[in-house]
């Protein structure tokens, strides 16, 4: 796995965009790009919020990338070692599928669901799962499950339903568990889950 020579960056949000978050730091502010709609309308300007990075160094560029969860973060490295994948298809890759949902179409050779995000076509999406099968290793190290069941299920499928995209609606919902107690009910969770975005 890559070594960071920036874990994670905690700092007052300053500016935050479709691609990329501005956190001030210490009186500097870092400008890191990010996958898309990684906020969404949670985090107001002026909060405090922890990103973990990776930092990309080119010939003529020095970037810093952002993540909520440090499994998205170490996998966004390991898509980064594919060949011909560079961080602007890595950060679609994130921004379009859920962990679960890329480590599903690596198990099942579900080239479709991979070309259906941006900037990837078939041939391309072919060989992404063929050479990510290969660091498998790598990538299970970056997986974290997230299998929802039962009323979480239910309230998952009714914020697809309300428009949500996959990512936001897990997102929305693991904000709201935090703060619920267990037994809560479906209407609850739900309720809690909408305020949490």
């Amino acid at each position: 796995m890559v070594k960071h020579m920036y874990d994670f960056i905690r700092g007052k949000l300053i500016e935050a965009a479709p691609t990329y978050v501005v956190i001030e730091a210490a009186g500097v502010g870092y400008k890191l790009f990010t996958p898309a709609n990684l906020l969404g309308s949670r985090e107001a300007q002026g909060e405090e919020i922890l990103l973990y990075t990776s930092w990309v160094v080119r010939e003529l560029s020095q970037t810093l990338y952002g993540f909520l969860e440090r499994q998205e973060r170490n996998l966004f490295d390991v898509l980064l070692s594919v060949t011909g994948i560079g961080p602007k298809i890595a950060l679609a890759i994130l921004g379009s599928l859920t962990l679960d949902d890329l480590y599903h179409a690596i198990q099942t050779d579900d080239f479709l669901s991979l070309s259906k995000v941006p900037g990837i076509g078939k041939k391309t999406a072919e060989r992404l799962l063929l050479e990510l099968r290969r660091k498998e290793g790598l990538f299970a190290s970056s997986q974290k499950s997230y299998k929802p069941k039962g009323k979480v299920h239910d309230a998952l499928q009714a914020l697809l339903n309300l428009g949500y995209n996959q990512i936001s609606a897990e997102k929305a919902l693991k904000k709201a568990m935090e703060t619920l107690p267990e037994e809560s009910d479906l209407s609850t969770l739900i309720s809690a889950a909408l305020q949490a975005r």
